[in-house]
């Protein structure tokens, strides 16, 4: 399957950047293609749009997966969750999460161009839009990142006892 090996990176990146593990990404990649591998069997077309917004959806349904089994936990009483402390979170763990809290859009768009390293082309088409329109809404997002993220690029301030 030609379209296995040109996009499973890519597809990989995506979920792998919004799930906790390596591993849980390459089990949910794997079901999207999949999905692609029965949707082409009946004889339907499969695209990078279509993939991207499948994997999404996976991810999605993996999120809900969770939420389930952690209420369920917890109406067992059980508390199996350990939480880490602020002081061991590094930078670019609050990069990760300064993104996240970025709207839905510019969020996707930063992950997309960033992180997925997907090409303008290739975002328009995910978005159904032309690159143009592609290229003004990653500009907005980026600005929108680099407010959420302008505290992290001042120098920290080294003060001798």
């Amino acid at each position: 399957m030609d379209l296995y090996r040109e996009r499973y990176r890519t597809i990989l990146t995506t979920i792998e950047h919004r799930v906790s593990s390596f591993e849980t990404a390459e089990d949910l990649t794997e079901h999207v293609f999949t999905l692609a591998w029965e949707r082409l069997q009946a004889g339907d077309g499969v695209d990078l749009r279509w993939l991207y917004t499948t994997a999404r959806n996976v991810v999605g349904n993996e999120y809900q997966r969770r939420q389930r089994q952690l209420a369920l936990l917890e109406k067992a009483g059980e508390n199996i969750i350990t939480v880490p402390s602020a002081d061991s979170e590094d930078q670019l763990s609050e990069v990760r999460r300064r993104i996240r809290n970025l709207d839905d859009e510019q969020r996707e768009l930063i992950y997309m161009a960033y992180w997925e390293e997907l090409t303008g082309d290739e975002i328009a088409q995910i978005l159904g839009c032309t690159p143009a329109t592609a290229r003004k809404r990653l500009q907005r997002a980026r600005k929108a990142a680099g407010a959420a993220l302008e505290d992290l690029r001042q120098p920290m301030e080294v003060t001798h006892e």
